[in-house]
């Protein structure tokens, strides 16, 4: 299979097919048709349990607490600044996902969504619109679920796991592009994103050859878009919501990048 025939879907579009607007959802799904294989990796999967369904728990435990759709949803207007990414998606995933209806009739249908999501989301995300999951970088924290203890959700830590079978050093060390990307991102310093230049600054600190540091540097957590780059230079295409950090590491990784727009007037 040609290069050109893959596709690679980053964490933005894996929580987008689920929260975004029904506009939004299908025009990514019309795109990802032109391709053969659908790919995603785990670093993805990792941050798409960090951001979208841990924020999935939080609106479950506000409309327990309050028992109201209309309750929840003015509470987010009161979220603190700091807090804008939790704003947004939960705000995308109540007004998006049930935007007419009964304070009780969505007040139900939400909760069991959101149920549902917990639950399921991401083996939803794997059998119904990915084909495969790069598990190069070997992110350990990826493949720690979700534990449900009666009537709750409990998620393991944000730190990267530091036991054995962490594997993302290892990638690191072993990975041809990685010096390529330190040296492109350098050069074009000027155009990088805050999130990007941290990603260069943590590859920086890594102890070569052997990469035995990297734990230390959460990098999942701290510079996931640089991860997520490199383990889809399989593909090439590679679809986002985010143009800002994918135009300069699409470019350097010589692939076709697909943006959706988040406004779906911009369709």
């Amino acid at each position: 299979m040609n290069r050109s025939d893959i596709v690679f879907l980053d964490t933005s579009i894996a929580i987008a097919l689920f929260i975004h607007p029904i506009e939004i959802k299908t025009e990514i799904r019309s795109k990802l048709k032109r391709f053969q294989l659908r790919l995603t990796g785990l670093v993805v999967l990792q941050e798409f349990s960090r951001r979208l369904l841990k924020e999935a728990k939080y609106l479950l435990d506000q409309l327990r607490s309050k028992g109201s759709y209309q309750k929840v949803l003015s509470h987010l207007q009161f979220l603190p600044p700091q807090s804008q990414r939790k704003f947004k998606i939960c705000f995308s995933t109540m007004v998006n996902c049930f935007p007419e209806g009964s304070d009780s009739d969505r007040t139900d249908r939400m909760t069991y969504f959101l149920e549902d999501l917990l639950e399921c989301g991401s083996q939803e995300l794997l059998l119904n619109v990915v084909d495969s999951v790069v598990k190069d970088v070997g992110c350990a924290s990826s493949s720690i679920g979700i534990k449900k203890t009666k009537n709750t959700f409990r998620f393991p830590s944000d730190k990267c796991q530091s036991h054995a079978s962490c594997g993302v050093g290892e990638f690191l060390r072993s990975c041809c592009n990685r010096n390529a990307l330190v040296d492109f991102l350098a050069e074009n310093r000027d155009e990088l994103t805050s999130e990007l230049e941290s990603g260069l600054t943590a590859l920086r600190q890594l102890q070569e050859p052997d990469c035995s540091n990297a734990n230390a540097l959460n990098p999942c957590l701290k510079f996931g878009d640089v991860l997520i780059s490199l383990e889809s230079r399989g593909a090439g295409a590679f679809i986002t919501l985010n143009y800002k950090e994918s135009k300069l590491l699409c470019k350097q990784a010589d692939q076709e990048m697909i943006v959706v727009p988040v406004n779906p007037d911009k369709l």
